[in-house]
């Protein structure tokens, strides 16, 4: 009998720290569940347009769907939700849902454990543990934001517009600056990215409505500047020449891989879901550095309609970097010279953005080349007015060939805009910047100045807030 009792206090004790500790610790990952739960949850439904109220409302709907209820009869839980769109915090998180849920949970064998060494004089230290279970989380929404095609549209010539639109092939190194078309990574293990997109970069074409009054036309001609994997690099040239991955380590599984270095691409037109025309181009010296029209690639606007079109790219074979531009016109555009298109239907050599007749904008993700060192101010995109008094993000992956500075600018112009991370090494890395415009945006674009050698080839994005975006969680 006296054992027993003298043991009492081990063998709650042990309950206590085996059931009642077990206890909490589950349902401290039940909380954990219900804070990520409710913080994407808050983050899904806010955007440019909603209210604080309803991502919290919803927040705490989510809390309670997964066993914290603030408005419980029993134990009510605390549920705390702060939504930060568009205020700074000492955090640093910005246009983000924070969540905290917490309740006090029973315990049952601790607290007779506590007792029975209270009672005989000895400390309790042993069996006291917090009863209170909460956890929190951070989720965020962000939309890509459209990128321009950098440089003059529409001019291919690099000592005007040094910069284009590139493509690697499949077996390509990941390090080479294309982290969505390369298969693989630098290690020969499968690239996520490119399971991701399916090595698609998407480009959307807008045809304003009154496209056939204003230009006395009903076609418009979507035309590619070097569309093929043929010159064989050097000064001014578009293509690189690149040998494969032999880290590939699945070859077994694609017969071509490193049977070729001339890439291949694929270009797609599409309208509303459904694909108007298909072209392939790979080593073909009949469209080398000069303006394409694929087959096709004519639009009758009577037929297809005004709106958003979209130009689908991917390469399904080789190694090599082929490097392109896009523009789009009526059919007047296609006696012009360069310089008077670019005057008529472009962007004026890049000091009248909003004279572009028929804009083409990167869609997620724009990979660019640098075809000459030195000095190159491109614009990254436009940002809207939804984007005032909130954060945009610009990330950018392998910026390093020659790489010095990064400068941004907007117009009009803000005060105090940081100047660009350059990461080191920067050999297959991301880095991201981060511009706050203010509650006066009313919608402008914004430019990156670039010190960075010939050769360089990157990707770029452009995150921002908005009502139909990315959600996921920060911490």
């Amino acid at each position: 009998m006296w054992l027993f009792v003298m043991s009492m206090p081990l063998i709650f004790g042990v309950c206590g720290l085996v059931i009642d500790l077990g206890q909490l610790q589950a349902r401290r990952a039940q909380a954990q569940r219900a804070a990520d739960a409710a913080a994407l949850a808050g983050a899904m439904v806010s955007g440019s347009t909603s209210a604080n109220s309803q991502v919290i409302a919803t927040a705490q709907h989510y809390a309670a769907l997964n066993g914290f209820d603030a408005n419980a009869p029993k134990r009510p839980a605390r549920v705390t939700v702060v939504p930060t769109f568009g205020t700074q915090t000492s955090t640093g998180y910005n246009n983000s849902v924070y969540v905290k849920v917490a309740t006090d949970e029973p315990v049952y064998f601790a607290p007779v454990a506590e007792t029975l060494l209270t009672a005989a004089g000895l400390q309790s230290t042993a069996v006291r543990f917090s009863r209170a279970v909460s956890a929190s989380a951070r989720a965020e929404k962000l939309v890509h934001l459209p990128l321009s095609l950098g440089g003059p549209f529409g001019i291919s010539d690099p000592s005007r517009a040094p910069s284009n639109l590139s493509v690697f092939g499949p077996d390509a190194y990941y390090n080479f600056g294309d982290p969505y078309s390369t298969r693989f990574q630098q290690d020969g293990t499968p690239n996520p990215l490119y399971q991701q997109s399916n090595g698609y970069y998407n480009y959307n074409l807008n045809v304003p409505a009154n496209y056939i009054s204003s230009q006395n036309d009903k076609f418009v001609h979507i035309q590619i500047f070097d569309p093929d994997c043929y010159s064989p690099g050097g000064a001014d040239k578009f293509d690189e020449y690149r040998s494969p991955n032999p880290a590939n380590k699945y070859s077994d599984q694609y017969p071509s891989a490193h049977a070729n270095e001339h890439t291949t691409t694929v270009y797609e037109l599409w309208k509303d879901g459904k694909k108007i025309s298909e072209a392939t181009y790979s080593d073909d010296p009949s469209t080398n550095e000069q303006w394409v029209e694929p087959p096709g690639f004519n639009v009758n606007v009577e037929t297809y309609g005004t709106g958003s079109y979209q130009i689908k790219v991917k390469s399904v074979d080789g190694s090599s970097e082929n490097g392109f531009l896009l523009r789009a016109g009526p059919t007047e555009g296609l006696a012009l010279d360069e310089t008077a298109w670019n005057d008529q239907f472009g962007d004026k050599n890049g000091a009248a953005p909003e004279n572009i007749l028929t804009p083409i904008t990167a869609t997620g993700n724009l990979q660019m080349n640098f075809t000459t060192s030195g000095t190159v101010k491109f614009r990254l995109g436009y940002i809207n007015e939804n984007q005032a008094g909130h954060d945009v993000q610009i990330s950018k992956f392998d910026v390093d060939v020659g790489s010095k500075t990064i400068t941004y600018t907007t117009d009009p112009a803000i005060d105090g805009i940081p100047p660009g991370t350059l990461p080191s090494p920067g050999d297959g890395v991301w880095s991201t910047d981060t511009i706050h415009f203010p509650d006066t945006w009313k919608g402008g674009n914004l430019y990156a100045e670039y010190v960075a050698g010939a050769g360089d080839t990157s990707s770029w994005s452009l995150m921002g807030t908005g009502d139909d975006g990315e959600v996921r969680l920060v911490e």
